[in-house]
């Protein structure tokens, strides 16, 4: 199946690869394959068997791969171990519950300047005491970025999906106020260990249209703040299964507050919360508050988590529009 392959590398321009060991591809892997029109690779390994001083190298110099999908089943990703052209993709995601320790995720994205759209998910380098050579870029490596305090710019970044798993908060906001984002447009952040104000200094262009956080701890002075730098924002998700009642409270109050009136083009708000009633008068006054807008209809996701049995009940309304469930409100 794979023979082909060094001899016809040329003409691939979509790729997609999925071993259950590394070993079965070792001698491809390491090729001097010419894949100098690919513009698109998936690659899915089951197992990665082979030690890192093999590393993949035989897609390093293909000048047309703008698209990148990477699924390792959970092994640890490097990128002094695949080795890509990382000046050159435009959009690269993540899967499989690979993580990437925190100082090669800052390196990849010093060494991705057209980068557009992105999914990662982050290891604190503190829990994992790791230590490898990093792309300063193309394909080449370097030394360890992790102690800089240069910001990296990302012109062309629009959509970033982020999971940080630790249990640092200095490393997750050190990594997060090392970003300049000028065009961030759509935001996804998952963490346990910061504040919405850390996670939303990533998102300070203005231009922000969809905000997702889980996992982060929002009180409701923090999120009046956000909300007022952020008036373009069209679709939110908010996790507040483990903030205090009084936070929940005070960021529904927010949200329904007619003076000053924030968020105002808002049109999808989803809620994960716990002690709320769908007939609380804080809800309530929510969906009267939002439902006023004729022009300007607010379709609502309650999702309220009963930690106790690990459940949910899911409430769905949109306002001034029948919703799923039948009701309606003007």
């Amino acid at each position: 199946m794979i023979a082909p392959f060094p001899s016809n590398a040329h003409s691939i321009q979509r790729l997609s690869i999925h071993v259950t060991r590394t070993s079965q591809l070792r001698q491809f892997f390491t090729s001097k394959a010419s894949f100098t029109n690919l513009e698109s690779l998936s690659l899915v390994i089951k197992h990665v068997d082979i030690d890192a001083a093999t590393p993949i190298t035989v897609f390093c110099d293909s000048p047309c791969l703008s698209r990148v999908a990477l699924d390792l089943n959970g092994c640890p990703l490097s990128p002094s171990f695949i080795r890509l052209p990382w000046d050159m993709i435009e959009d690269f995601v993540m899967t499989g519950t690979s993580l990437l320790p925190a100082d090669d995720f800052q390196s990849i994205l010093a060494s991705s300047p057209n980068l557009r759209k992105a999914s990662f998910w982050v290891q604190d380098a503190h829990v994992l005491h790791h230590s490898s050579s990093l792309p300063t870029s193309g394909c080449g490596t370097g030394a360890s970025t992790h102690a800089s305090t240069t910001s990296i710019t990302l012109p062309q970044l629009t959509d970033l999906s982020m999971s940080f798993h630790g249990h640092h908060e200095k490393t997750a906001s050190s990594l997060l106020i090392s970003f300049s984002l000028p065009h961030l447009r759509h935001f996804h952040f998952f963490s346990g260990v910061i504040t919405l104000s850390s996670a939303a200094i990533v998102a300070s262009s203005n231009r922000l249209e969809t905000f997702v956080v889980s996992g982060v701890d929002i009180s409701a002075a923090e999120f009046r703040s956000f909300a007022t730098q952020n008036p373009s924002l069209h679709s939110l998700t908010l996790d507040l299964r483990y903030c205090r009642d009084d936070d929940i409270s005070g960021v529904l109050d927010v949200l329904a507050a007619e003076q000053p009136r924030v968020l105002p083009l808002l049109s999808d708000l989803s809620l994960w919360t716990h002690n709320v009633s769908p007939h609380s008068a804080t809800y309530l006054r929510l969906i009267r508050s939002r439902g006023q807008n004729a022009s300007n209809k607010l379709c609502l996701l309650l999702n309220l988590a009963h930690q106790q049995y690990g459940s949910c009940c899911h409430f769905s309304t949109c306002t001034n529009e029948q919703s799923s469930a039948g009701e309606t409100i003007r």
